[in-house]
């Protein structure tokens, strides 16, 4: 799954569909995850996808909600949320704060 996640993170990605291509239970596949991961798959997920935002937003002038479709968030204002709970900052402050220095 990790795989996955980290080839596919720019599509719309569920455990329901991960399980259902791996031929396992979405509730199995999920409490495995957990235990190999100690993070769900959604937790996991968006990690990784605010891991790949941050780096575009250091190597590219993108706008932020070109940044947030290319990682895979289809709703800007989800990004934000998701962004903001995981850095403590806003990904306008966060942008700003990589290009100072």
């Amino acid at each position: 799954m990790v795989k996955i996640i980290r080839h596919r993170y720019q599509e719309s990605l569920t455990l329901i569909q991960v399980a259902g291509e791996l031929h396992l239970s979405p509730v199995y596949l999920g409490a495995l995850f957990k235990k190999n991961t100690q993070v769900s798959f959604a937790q996991y997920l968006n990690a990784h996808r605010i891991s790949k935002s941050i780096e575009l937003m250091r190597t590219t002038d993108k706008d932020i909600n070109d940044i947030a479709l290319d990682c895979g968030y289809q709703n800007a204002n989800y990004f934000f949320r998701v962004f903001k709970k995981q850095t403590k900052m806003a990904p306008s402050e966060y942008k700003r704060m990589i290009k100072k220095h």
